[in-house]
């Protein structure tokens, strides 16, 4: 069973690990600022969605696998600005990521509402089914990009229509291989999300898709993270990140 747990701790003990610029004006002789912790256990290791704050302002946000850091975690100064954000594996670090990156503005439309990276360039289609594409430039010989797509579903289920879709994708490159596959229904939204590896005559790419299909509608929308593969834990957050900010307003 999980339990959550918020843990007050002296200022003094939890300095050295917290990942967050000190002010010392916070910590004075007359003011000594308590320190949370918010996260559940799971056989005596934190384990999932974790955060720390100062009083009530948050300073680490990331997740825990029994008891060790992984993924994306970010770090917060006492202004609540975003100052770092690091992608970790088993406790160690794997990258430091691109702030920027994590500077999201927010895309709406008649259909759904969801974050885009600032820095990153719009880019149209004439493609009836291609709603949008960002892409960050680098000096890559393929850029990070994120793509929204639309389909009709033809009275599939979103299991069903994602059998085809990736159908499509094998014919299309050399080797397809899933890493992570996700299925949730919430609040009328039907998400599939899968991170996967796939490769055509010149490169190897990382990719993240989140398909959406709204039980009130006969549509499936598909947004997809992909770069080249060497880079994949540098974007997987973003993309994440972005998918996840995913809402429906119909």
């Amino acid at each position: 069973m999980k339990l959550y747990y918020f843990i007050i701790v002296p200022w003094s003990v939890i300095l050295f690990s917290l990942g967050c610029n000190f002010n010392s004006e916070e910590a004075t002789a007359n003011h000594i600022p308590d320190v949370s912790v918010e996260a559940s256990m799971e056989n005596g290791y934190y384990h999932g969605e974790y955060k720390e704050y100062i009083g009530d302002r948050l300073v680490v946000h990331g997740k825990m696998n029994e008891g060790q850091k992984t993924g994306v975690w970010k770090t917060f100064d006492e202004n609540s600005n975003l100052v770092e954000v690091v992608h970790y594996s088993g406790d160690s670090i794997l990258h430091i990521l691109d702030l920027q990156d994590f500077d999201f503005e927010l895309l709406s439309n008649d259909e759904f509402t969801m974050l885009v990276p600032k820095n990153w360039r719009y880019n149209s289609s004439e493609a009836p089914e291609h709603l949008f594409s960002y892409t960050k430039q680098t000096d890559k010989n393929f850029n990070p990009s994120i793509t929204m797509t639309k389909f009709d579903s033809q009275g599939l289920s979103l299991s069903e229509f994602e059998q085809i879709a990736f159908q499509n994708l094998i014919a299309s490159y050399e080797i397809v291989k899933e890493v992570e596959r996700t299925e949730v229904l919430k609040n009328g939204l039907n998400v599939i999300r899968k991170s996967y590896m796939i490769k055509n005559e010149s490169l190897e790419f990382g990719a993240v898709s989140f398909l959406f299909k709204n039980l009130k509608y006969d549509s499936v929308l598909i947004m997809t993270g992909y770069c080249e593969l060497e880079d994949i834990l540098k974007y997987k957050g973003v993309f994440d990140e972005i998918g996840i900010s995913f809402r429906s307003t119909v």
